[in-house]
């Protein structure tokens, strides 16, 4: 196969991850019951910019997570939080929903490259992309502690 026909093949295989992930999530992007609530993690002034990244980083964070330390997790979120406000439903479905689906294609790089088999990497792909957890984060930022 030439160059063009396996970036081709590549692109079609993430065009399906990325569709199933919008099938699977679609309808709760355009719902903030989860993400607009005051209490909601996203609301939290410590997550509200980059300038607390030290706090996030530091021993003293455990007390925060009720003992679930996630720091990268926070440092992502309080990142994001610094460009994307947090009433913006949206845009933050939309952002984890990206992140979910470039996780499925970096499995379905994995079962590839291990297994060889394309019809078993998409398989795992989509079995990444629509699963209970993804759902769940994606639709139910308030997961997080």
């Amino acid at each position: 196969m030439n160059r063009r026909s396996v970036i081709g093949a590549s692109m079609g295989r993430v065009s399906i991850l990325a569709l199933a992930g919008l099938g699977s999530f679609g309808v709760s992007l355009g719902h903030s019951a989860f993400i607009g609530a005051p209490h909601d993690i996203l609301h939290q002034p410590l997550l509200s910019g980059v300038r607390h990244l030290g706090i996030i980083l530091s021993p003293e964070f455990m007390m925060f997570t009720e003992g679930q330390l996630r720091p990268l997790a926070y440092v992502l979120l309080a990142v994001v939080r610094t460009l994307v406000g947090p009433n913006q439903a949206l845009l933050w479905h939309l952002w984890l929903l990206a992140w979910h689906v470039g996780n499925a294609v970096l499995v379905m790089a994995l079962i590839r490259r291990l297994g060889g088999s394309d019809s078993g990497a998409v398989l795992g792909g989509l079995l990444v992309v629509v699963h209970p957890v993804g759902a769940q984060l994606v639709n139910h930022i308030g997961l997080f502690y």
